[in-house]
């Protein structure tokens, strides 16, 4: 996998854990029971389709949900101790 496909994988990720990280209130066990499932030996990362499907994913995370992203209303900003 390139470095361009794989900066592209990383970034739709990070935008499709994000609302899933906000709407747990900060709550760190569903993002990463995601990341766990997307590095399991049972998931074909290296395949360019997978990309493709992330990122098509987060872009449609993004338009349906562009006044939540866009915004820090709701947005957890701080660490809770």
């Amino acid at each position: 996998m390139s470095f361009g496909t794989f900066f592209l994988a990383a970034l739709a990720v990070t935008v499709i854990l994000t609302p899933m990280f906000n709407a747990a209130r900060g709550s760190i066990l569903i993002p990463v029971l995601y990341h766990w499932q997307l590095n399991n030996p049972l998931w074909p990362e290296s395949e360019q389709w997978v990309t493709f499907v992330l990122a098509m994913a987060a872009v449609v995370i993004v338009l349906l949900n562009r006044r939540a992203m866009l915004c820090r209303d709701g947005a957890v900003t701080e660490v809770a101790r």
